[in-house]
C-alpha cells in the first residue's frame, strides 16, 4: 500500500509522552501504544500509568507522540528474592525476566518498579507459585551512546544485554 501525498507516517513502534500537572507538579510517562480503540480524544491507560503521572481517571492528560532510543543494555533488580533462583530444573531467572518484558512493556524507565510476569516458576522449598515478580529498572543505555539515558524502547531491538542483580530484598539483608 502506497502512503499518500500529505500523510505523515507514525513512528514505530509509536511511544506517547503523556504528561498531567503544571509546573514542579508535572509528571511524564513514555508509554507504548497497545490498540487504537478509544473514543476519538480518549486515551485509555492502565492503572500504573496514571499512579506513575499522580492522576485519576477522568483526567486531562497532554499527549504527543515521543522519540525513544532502542535499549542496548538494561539492568533489572527483583525487589524480593523468593522464586528467582532454581537451578536444579533450569528455571533461568533471566530468561524469564527477558521473556516477560516482551509484549508488555514498550518502553522502561530508569527508578521504575514493573511488574513482570514468570509463568509458572515455582519455589521448590515450599512449591509456592510466582505469578509475577516486581522488578526495579536500574541503569539503561541505548541508541548510539554507551552512557546511561533515562528511558529506551524494548521493541525491536537488534541486541539486548539484560543485566540482572541481586534482590532489593537480599541488599537490605546485609
Amino acid at each position: 500500500m502506497e502512503a499518500q501525498k500529505g500523510t505523515q507516517r507514525l513512528p514505530n513502534p509509536l511511544v506517547l509522552r503523556l504528561s498531567f500537572g503544571e509546573g514542579a507538579q508535572r509528571r511524564m510517562k513514555l508509554v507504548g501504544v497497545l490498540e487504537f480503540s478509544a473514543p476519538e480524544e480518549v486515551v485509555v491507560v492502565p492503572d500504573w500509568v496514571l499512579e506513575a503521572l499522580d492522576s485519576t481517571p477522568g483526567s486531562l492528560l497532554e499527549v504527543a507522540t515521543a522519540d525513544v532510543p532502542r535499549a542496548t543494555r538494561i539492568s533489572l533488580r527483583p525487589v524480593r528474592r523468593e522464586g528467582l533462583c532454581r537451578t536444579s530444573d533450569g528455571f533461568d531467572a533471566r530468561v524469564a525476566l527477558e521473556r516477560g518484558l516482551w509484549g508488555i512493556y514498550t518502553c522502561l524507565s530508569s527508578g521504575d518498579v514493573i511488574r513482570i510476569p514468570m509463568g509458572d516458576a515455582t519455589d521448590e522449598t515450599d512449591e509456592t507459585e510466582i505469578d509475577e515478580i516486581e522488578v526495579l529498572v536500574g541503569e539503561l543505555c541505548g541508541g548510539l551512546s554507551e552512557l546511561p539515558i533515562p528511558t529506551v524502547c524494548i521493541v525491536d531491538v537488534e541486541e539486548l544485554v539484560c543485566d540482572v542483580g541481586e534482590s532489593l530484598e537480599n541488599e537490605q539483608q546485609l
